[in-house]
C-alpha cells in the first residue's frame, strides 16, 4: 500500500496554488478549476488549470512523496466532444 501525501499538496516546494485539496481553493483562498475526485470515501479536489510539463513535473513529485517508482507510473488521454 502506497502513504498518502500531505494535503493540500502543491507538488513544489513553493507557492500558494494546490494539485491537490480537500477543499476547491488554493492556498491564497482563490477558487480552483478542479475535478472532483472520490478516494476511500474521501472527496478530494483536483486542479487542472495547468499546463502539460507543470503538471507532469508535479505528478512525479507526487509519484515520489507516496513512494510509486516514476517508471511504473503512465498517463492516459482521452478526447472529449465540446458540449454546447
Amino acid at each position: 500500500m502506497y502513504k498518502r501525501p500531505a494535503l493540500p499538496f502543491r507538488g513544489r516546494k513553493r507557492g500558494k496554488l494546490y494539485l491537490i485539496s480537500e477543499t476547491p481553493h488554493h492556498g491564497n483562498g482563490e477558487s480552483m478549476k478542479h475535478k472532483t475526485v472520490l478516494i476511500d470515501g474521501k472527496v478530494l479536489y483536483v486542479h487542472v488549470n495547468r499546463s502539460a510539463p507543470d503538471f507532469v513535473s508535479c505528478l512525479k513529485v507526487l509519484c515520489e512523496e507516496i513512494g510509486v517508482p516514476v517508471s511504473d507510473f503512465s498517463i492516459g488521454l482521452e478526447i472529449q466532444s465540446p458540449t454546447a
